[in-house]
């Protein structure tokens, strides 16, 4: 996700999950509450990152396409990471790389 969690999730999220966890005030497991606002604070700083115009967007989509391709080895890891990163296709994806 290329995402590093600050110290404050851990202080007022991850602590607090666990603690209510313990006391089984809480039906989720802990860890999976964490992962989710890990998840949810990465997909907030990618939407404040995201390019405006279209042209933008596009090259910001074939630059990831391939740092997701120099980083993935085969092409099921490479689909999943395009889209937890973008939302989008298969095909997009190939669209991109073959732009690129």
């Amino acid at each position: 996700m290329d995402y590093r969690p600050e110290v404050r999730l851990y202080v007022d999220k991850a602590l607090r999950d666990y603690q209510l966890w313990q006391e089984n005030e809480t039906e989720t497991h802990w860890r999976d509450l964490v992962t989710s606002a890990i998840q949810e604070r990465a997909a907030s700083l990618r939407h404040e990152l995201r390019p405006v115009g279209r042209s933008e967007r596009i090259q910001a989509e074939r630059a990831m396409a391939q740092q997701i391709t120099e980083k993935h080895a085969n092409r099921e890891d490479r689909l999943k990471a395009w889209q937890a990163q973008t939302g989008k296709s298969e095909r997009a994806f190939y669209r991109r790389l073959q732009a690129a």
